[in-house]
């Protein structure tokens, strides 16, 4: 019974612990034996807070027994990437220099959790400073794949995936500047959204105006990524692009998705063919339920690597060059190399990259004039090997995120959900994109996905 919880759905375990049918401290000590047995397989939890949060699962049943209101992630466990400062945890962003590093205040997301009733167990390995689409780092090792060792979880909430995935909390938080949700979630059977740009307050990047990363949820099922959504959207003040209530946003909301555009071409090519075949099959068999699947050439993502190379690169080189000597040998040779390929950009380099993400922008646009959401495979191949690198300026990243990247720079939202398994057994997620604010859409057609591939009770065996 208690490894059945530790996989069940957030709403119904936050509705059982409510009422009083169950107790919060059955589930979290469900949670930590879990946690204890398969963390030393896979190396997922960066900062550890099981102690606290046995108190605070004491506290929620206090609540529930009381009948004191309670809030829709009442008495739920739940994991937090390391880098999403929370008051009093070390904030190490994956790296060794900043391994003394306390938070003196909670981000406002994990405020909004906390307020929620979310019970945080631990943060999540991520790589340096969150510049791979691998989780490995210097300071806290390999993270692996529950569905192989021998495969990396993805990149940079790998950590919070891996988790996820193996029932070390309900529900898990992390960050997309690049992919970082969606690589994970592919890689792992579960279920992410990079929200709109904004719709999810960003306040711990340096500059708010230019950022292309965005905080956003991840979960088990597309119902319980939706339960946590809810809860972190909403404006913050320190955030200059963050979005109140989108007035557009609530009159779609129930509107039909009549049209999907399959983006294919040429890249395809370049593609794990049984990772297409399974992501296209997906993709059409919504066809024919008010539905038209219409294709779309996909190519022009194919340029889309220089823009981000040049925008993310001078923010990496702008936020971290000036480390101090006495730290900057703590940071590993990889991330120093990103550093100076960000250096060597010029201020018109960096005007021309940014002019170019609008061009972008506006032709992602053009194309949502004539469909409601796009579909293609979220990587270009199942999970990689533990050591095959990943850095943001390598070609491997360039190649197998192509996808995922340029909606980072566009702003759009978008959803990763499973819709099936390689031969050799590794998942395979597709990616939605859609409107701007339209992630009711996103949340509606990737329910169907769910449903058809009947993936959400298959969990690795470890």
């Amino acid at each position: 019974m208690s490894s059945e919880l530790c996989f069940a759905s957030a709403r119904a375990l936050a509705g059982s612990i409510a009422s009083g049918a169950l107790r919060a401290t059955e589930l979290m000590e469900a949670t930590l034996r879990q946690a204890e047995r398969v963390e030393p397989q896979i190396n997922a939890l960066a900062h550890r807070a099981f102690d606290a949060a046995r108190r605070s699962a004491e506290d929620a049943d206090g609540a529930s027994a009381a009948g004191a209101p309670v809030g829709p992630l009442h008495g739920l466990p739940i994991t937090v990437k390391d880098g999403i400062a929370i008051s009093g945890l070390p904030n190490t962003s994956g790296s060794k220099a900043c391994r003394d590093v306390i938070a003196s205040s909670d981000d406002i997301v994990w405020a909004r959790l906390r307020n929620a009733g979310a019970i945080l167990i631990a943060k999540t390995t991520t790589p340096e400073f969150f510049s791979k689409v691998l989780t490995d780092s210097a300071a806290f090792g390999v993270t692996t794949n529950p569905w192989s060792p021998m495969h990396s979880p993805g990149g940079s909430s790998g950590g919070a995936a891996a988790a996820l995935a193996v029932g070390v909390g309900v529900l898990a938080v992390g960050s997309d500047g690049g992919g970082s949700l969606r690589c994970p979630a592919s890689c792992t059977n579960t279920v992410a959204i990079k929200p709109t740009l904004g719709r999810i307050p960003n306040s711990g990047v340096p500059d708010t105006f230019a950022n292309f990363a965005s905080i956003g949820p991840m979960a088990r099922r597309i119902d319980d990524l939706e339960l946590l959504y809810g809860v972190m959207t909403g404006s913050d003040r320190d955030d200059a692009q963050s979005l109140g209530a989108s007035p557009m946003a609530r009159r779609h909301t129930n509107a039909p998705v009549r049209r999907i555009g399959w983006l294919e071409g040429t890249h395809l090519d370049a593609f794990d063919p049984d990772l297409v075949r399974l992501t296209r099959e997906a993709t059409f068999a919504l066809a024919g339920r008010n539905t038209d699947i219409v294709r779309l050439d996909g190519d022009f993502l194919d340029k889309v690597f220089d823009i981000y190379s040049v925008i993310s690169c001078t923010g990496h080189a702008a936020r971290w060059a000036g480390l101090p000597e006495a730290v900057r040998h703590d940071v590993t040779p990889a991330f120093l190399d990103i550093v100076r390929q960000g250096l060597g950009y010029s201020a018109v380099d960096f005007k021309c990259a940014s002019n170019d993400r609008t061009s972008l922008f506006r032709r992602i646009q053009k194309i949502f004039d004539d469909v409601g959401i796009l579909a293609m495979p979220a990587l270009s191949a199942p999970a990689q090997r533990i050591d095959a690198g990943g850095a943001i300026n390598s070609r491997l990243f360039a190649a197998w995120a192509r996808n995922l990247y340029p909606f980072n720079l566009t702003g759009h939202p978008a959803l990763v959900v499973p819709c099936g398994f390689s031969p050799d057994g590794l998942p395979v997620g597709l990616q939605l994109v859609g409107r701007w604010h339209e992630e009711a859409a996103l949340f509606s057609v990737g329910r169907s996905i769910e449903a058809a591939a009947c993936l959400t009770e298959r969990h690795p065996c470890l």
